[in-house]
């Protein structure tokens, strides 16, 4: 809830505006009462803008069109004010009170019907009165536009200058008795609503662009490099990915006719229908309780509220985690782009690093909550991502052996770093060969979290052909050793000040978590290649932790070349990737605790989503004061008011990520180390562990969970008091046995397919 709208321009688009999506659009609304703004970004369309500091131009996910919704009132003279998003159930409202009558609006984005909806309302008929303008953004000089009117609809038509990307979006509204009148001014339309009982707004978006392989085969990777504000040569050909691709009109226009002919109580429900189940299926109860005050002041008051109103701290920390859930469900649905760097909502011309999937860590972890948080078919985005980059991908792997290793290898697989919906990129120091199987991790997530063999082997090429790249860039040592060479730390340097290393921790952890997915997969859908065998020698010669020494104690090395702790309080800590999201670091306890120390030298400050790594590795070990520490600093310094993640700028990846760590402190589970040498195995052969409040904090002494995932197709509850559990819940979806672990106590379960087990302490 907030008491003021969000000031209408980048800074409060960025601190405090309301986030809407359904994947398809992301729809950002400010809450203004003389002059509300529905900001709308299709997530498809990518434009280009100069960069005064740099001196070039850069590519990035673009606004799309903005609706200016104007009254006569005057925020200074209403009363009663109120703007709320209502997360469960994605439903946006603000309602104020002038010369005694209240109005009310209400705002969705439908994934069902995909429209974007708004509901203009009073508590006395004849007194809804409005005018709305229909514009595109930033029309000038790097998109042609035009506005027309066809009947009483509204039609913006644009495409931008260097991708060609084609849009259309089409705007009607239908008015409860009253006076209406559309018209055109420029590249403007306007509506105008007189008398009216209430009124319904409806818009609906499409591109030209389609995700598939051309898109990609037909680039060359371009950040957008310049030094002149004229749009430079290097872009003159980028219009040819999208050739061919028409501009789907009828389909455009076949949604907004539904859409008004449903109504907007119609789509409303069929939009709650939807919506809310997914957000109910899992909760948390930390003994939060709701403030009476804006959202902001509860942010701003979180560590006093630690020591003098707990529960409104608790609040807090159970809105974030199911504000990361809510953007996972708002900007990453089945047969959409997946979530980027700023998910589906950008007001710029161009979004901070192109708004799009960066591989080293942040599209990663934009998909950690996904299985844990019971949003398992938000993840489908993010293989079909890979997949249309795929041939690309391949191209590019075939390139780095040659260009590095002077090596002609064929049928190999991996990725960059820097990618987007126009681009796959190749490997760079922000990278490194370890990218491959780091991308994969959250796929063979879904297998674990499933047992879906056929999610398993449409995975498969991937997980095969980054192994086979691997084995063809490795490179053996005199000591034996498998190592990497050349290798990265991602956007760190070697101790030397250079960014070209040797067989660095996160190449060699990731390298080692790819051979060890390929190998398992093949075992489980009968595979029998040639390089498995190669794989099986190489596995325990990768050398993937590596341990150094310092004054606080061993910790573990970044650099294979360090002779002491490298790397400050460096942003990310890539020599613990096999920590979280890994899993080669939890196998020894004395690796555990490496990993404490070198955390502790990390620190406990950095950017938004470093801090949610750093809260998912703390967790990891178990330490719960110290994971609620990062999380404090989390919410205390990189959130803005309306919770999005702070690099700065927004950057999304911090709220998955910290939904994520918060879920880990809650509940585990793991694949026990201890599957059968050789043979065939199947999902009932491994040996799960759920871990149940393995990284509690004594702040959060009684508390309470429901519908989180566990790996081995479990769907878990619990609660508990005095940090200890009471009664857990255990629905088992595949019929297999797990070892339960409350505290020190371990005990097999073996329940039923479709049973639930109860368990009290």
């Amino acid at each position: 809830m907030d008491e003021a709208p969000a000031a209408l321009d980048l800074q409060g688009w960025e601190n405090a505006s309301f986030p809407l999506g359904n994947g398809y659009m992301g729809v950002s609304f400010f809450g203004g009462v003389e002059k509300e703004l529905w900001q709308v970004t299709d997530p498809t369309i990518y434009a280009n803008s100069w960069e005064k500091r740099r001196k070039r131009h850069r590519i990035g996910l673009s606004s799309a069109v903005e609706l200016y919704f104007e009254t006569e009132h005057e925020h200074e003279s209403v009363s009663d004010y109120s703007r709320q998003l209502d997360i469960m159930r994605g439903l946006g409202t603000t309602t104020y009170v002038a010369d005694g009558v209240t109005f009310t609006r209400e705002q969705l984005t439908s994934y069902p019907a995909n429209v974007f909806s708004a509901r203009i309302s009073a508590d006395k008929n004849g007194m809804v009165s409005f005018r709305l303008r229909a514009r595109h953004s930033y029309p000038e000089p790097r998109r042609t536009v035009q506005a027309d009117i066809e009947g009483d609809v509204i039609v913006l038509t644009g495409m931008t200058e260097v991708l060609k990307t084609k849009y259309q979006a089409r705007i009607a509204v239908e008015v409860d008795e009253g006076d209406i009148k559309v018209s055109q001014s420029g590249n403007e339309g306007i509506v105008e609503v007189t008398g009216a009982n209430a009124a319904t707004v409806c818009l609906t978006i499409g591109t030209n662009y389609q995700n598939k392989p051309e898109v990609y085969l037909t680039s060359t990777h371009f950040y957008g490099y310049s030094d002149s504000a004229a749009t430079p040569p290097e872009f003159e050909d980028k219009g040819k990915k999208l050739e061919g691709n028409p501009l789907p009109v009828e389909a455009i226009k076949e949604r907004l006719t539904q859409a008004r002919a449903k109504g907007w109580e119609s789509i409303k429900q069929e939009h709650l229908a939807d919506f809310q189940p997914i957000m109910e299926r899992c909760s948390i109860d930390l003994g939060g309780v709701l403030p009476e005050i804006p959202i902001a002041e509860v942010r701003g008051n979180y560590k006093s509220d630690k020591i003098e109103n707990p529960a409104h701290a608790r609040y807090l920390e159970e809105l974030f985690f199911q504000y990361g859930r809510y953007l996972m469900a708002a900007s990453s649905r089945p047969g959409t782009l997946p979530a980027g760097l700023q998910g589906t909502w950008s007001w710029k011309e161009s979004a901070p690093w192109t708004g799009g999937y960066w591989l080293n860590i942040n599209f990663q972890m934009n998909y950690w909550p996904t299985f844990s948080t019971n949003l398992t078919e938000m993840i489908g985005p993010y293989l079909d991502q890979l997949q249309a980059m795929y041939p690309r991908h391949q191209y590019l792997a075939k390139l780095y052996a040659k260009d590095e290793l002077g090596k002609e290898v064929d049928d190999v697989w991996t990725v960059g770093h820097s990618n987007h919906a126009y681009d796959a990129a190749e490997i760079t120091s922000k990278g490194g060969i370890g990218g491959g199987p780091f991308t994969l991790l959250p796929l063979w997530d879904w297998y674990l979290f499933t047992g879906d063999t056929e999610i398993l082997e449409e995975i498969w090429p991937l997980l095969y052909k980054s192994s086979r790249f691997l084995v063809q860039v490795m490179q053996e040592q005199e000591d034996g050793k498998i190592l990497a060479v050349p290798s990265y730390s991602p956007e760190n340097k070697s101790p030397e000040g250079v960014k070209v290393a040797k067989g660095t921790a996160y190449d060699q952890q990731m390298v080692y978590e790819g051979h060890l997915m390929t190998l398992t997969a093949a075992r489980i859908l009968g595979k029998d290649e040639p390089l498995l065998d190669t794989m099986r020698d190489h596995l325990p010669r990768l050398d993937p932790v590596m341990i150094g020494s310092d004054p606080l104690g061993a910790y573990l090395m970044e650099f294979r070349e360090e002779k002491a702790y490298h790397g400050g309080s460096h942003r990310h800590i890539s020599q613990l990737v096999g920590l979280v999201p890994g899993t080669i670091i939890s196998q020894k306890p004395e690796w555990i605790q490496a990993a404490q120390t070198t955390l502790n030298l990390r620190g406990d400050k950095s950017r938004g989503w470093a801090l949610a790594h750093r809260l998912n590795s703390w967790a990891r070990t178990h330490d719960g004061d110290r994971s609620l520490v990062l999380l404090d600093n989390l919410l205390s310094d990189r959130v803005y008011d309306n919770l999005w993640g702070k690099h700065a700028p927004f950057q999304i990846d911090a709220n998955f990520g910290g939904t994520s760590g918060i879920a880990e402190m809650l509940l585990q589970s793991h694949v026990l180390q201890d599957l059968p040498d050789e043979g065939p195995l199947g999902f009932e052969d491994f040996n799960f562990l759920i871990h149940i409040l393995p990284a509690i904090p004594k702040e959060w002494s009684e508390g309470s969970f429901t519908g989180m995932k566990a790996r081995g197709g479990f769907e878990v509850g619990a609660n508990w008091e005095s940090g200890k559990a009471k009664r857990v819940t255990v629905k088992s979806l595949k019929g297999n046995a797990a070892r339960l672990q409350i505290g020190d106590q371990v005990q097999e379960i073996k329940i039923a397919k479709g049973e639930v087990g109860i368990f009290d302490f």
